[in-house]
């Protein structure tokens, strides 16, 4: 409801018009006393009108977006649960919440107060001699028969005496040995081709000689070393030169093939028939008619001096060295 007013003071209101007027004022004051503005104190004006005296703080130039957060620490920096802990130089980490056990540790109690030891003087030193384990305190144990008896000399002896199952190997090279030459092992019994020989020149390739046994023969990576071994040569056979002496009959031919080891000896004994002795030979060394050596090369070995008998040769890596005869012309 609006207001009336005149303009011209000599024109008075009608009565109408000021009743009113009276009912606006009081609705209007009914208004006013229930705004919100109805509750408005004096100092809440007073620190309005401070506050506005501060001036516009849009203009401060605050900080009002963060794309870089070097300094601080967010939830996009961990990916997993647990309780954060830093080491003081910007370095933080994830511990895993384990807090349920420290409320259990602290229900325990104090442990500072269970009386637990701390220090001790009453020291005991233990010495073992044999069996007997002493204490410094004047008391002994005597451990045989504790968790079995004693290893002794007898222990051993059975241990050795056929129950041996593995390999016996010493911890430094060629520092150790089986007897003396006082106290000798009486008898060595091996297997075929076990006793062995190495040359270490190169660590990287080291080369293993055998000493063995073939039949009744013993053996050098193979090779007989019987020098006692016999074999009669027929017409046209290749020599055994795993045998050391030849009997050889006039008249007949034979094949003798390459060494096998240096210093490998071949004898070679002519004991019947008439005529001469040819032997092929693939590699030889000789002396010539003008007492040169000759070779090493193929040729035909004669045996067939007169009032020769007995013919020799030896191995020396690379050819048969022949002490008599020379090749057939």
């Amino acid at each position: 409801m609006a207001i009336v007013l005149r303009c011209d003071k000599n024109i008075a209101l009608t009565h109408e018009e000021m009743d009113n007027n009276i009912c606006g004022i009081d609705n209007r004051i009914c208004t006013l006393e229930t705004s919100a503005s109805a509750n408005i104190a004096n100092t809440d004006i007073d620190n309005w009108n401070c506050a506005y005296n501060w001036g516009d703080h849009a203009c401060a130039g605050y900080c009002t977006t963060e794309t870089s957060h070097a300094d601080v620490v967010v939830d996009g920096d961990f990916t997993s649960a647990g309780l954060m802990t830093t080491d003081g130089n910007g370095v933080y980490n994830i511990t895993t919440n384990n807090s349920s056990n420290w409320d259990t540790a602290y229900g325990w109690g104090d442990h500072a107060c269970a009386g637990y030891l701390t220090s001790e003087t009453d020291s005991q030193t233990l010495c073992l001699v044999g069996t007997d384990l002493s204490i410094s305190n004047g008391n002994t144990v005597d451990l045989c028969g504790i968790g079995g008896t004693s290893y002794t000399d007898s222990d051993v002896a059975t241990y050795l005496n056929g129950n041996l199952d593995t390999s016996v190997i010493p911890d430094t090279n060629a520092a150790y040995d089986l007897g003396t030459a006082e106290y000798k092992i009486r008898h060595l019994f091996l297997s075929d081709n076990s006793l062995k020989f190495t040359d270490t020149t190169d660590p990287l390739n080291i080369v293993e000689y055998s000493v063995g046994r073939t039949g009744t023969d013993i053996t050098f990576n193979g090779s007989a070393l019987k020098s006692t071994s016999t074999e009669d040569v027929v017409d046209a056979a290749t020599i055994d030169i795993t045998k050391t002496n030849h009997f050889v009959t006039n008249g007949t031919t034979a094949v003798l093939p390459d060494g096998t080891y240096i210093g490998q000896k071949l004898e070679f004994w002519r004991v019947a028939g008439t005529g001469v002795v040819d032997i092929n030979v693939n590699s030889a060394i000789y002396i010539d008619g003008g007492n040169a050596a000759t070779g090493p090369g193929p040729i035909v070995w004669r045996l067939g001096d007169a009032n020769q008998t007995h013919y020799s040769s030896i191995w020396n890596g690379v050819a048969w060295v022949i002490s008599q005869g020379g090749p057939a012309v």
